[in-house]
């Protein structure tokens, strides 16, 4: 047995805590872990609930605006050039 050979005293129940104490320790690495990707997780949809009610705020804007200049014949927007054009 490797213990034997290391020269490590052992019994029974040593082997049996150690077991047990392996088992405990890797249930509180795997809860660690659970709660850290459920935390993770609650972060992420957060900033999407975020990103979606700015991006609705931003289309309601523009809706209000499209309703505002629906009316007028020729809405205040478009391009306008400061320099003559290239082709000319």
């Amino acid at each position: 047995m490797l213990l034997q050979e290391r020269s490590i005293d052992s019994d029974g129940d040593f082997v049996q805590n150690i077991k047990s104490l392996l088992l405990q320790q890797g249930r509180n690495v795997y809860e660690s872990n659970d709660k850290m990707a459920e935390k993770l997780s609650r972060i992420i949809t957060e900033k999407e609930i975020a990103r979606h009610r700015r991006l609705r705020q931003q289309i309601g804007s523009i809706k209000e605006l499209v309703f505002q200049f629906m009316d007028e014949e020729t809405p205040p927007c478009g391009l306008r050039l400061d320099s003559p054009s290239l082709s000319g």
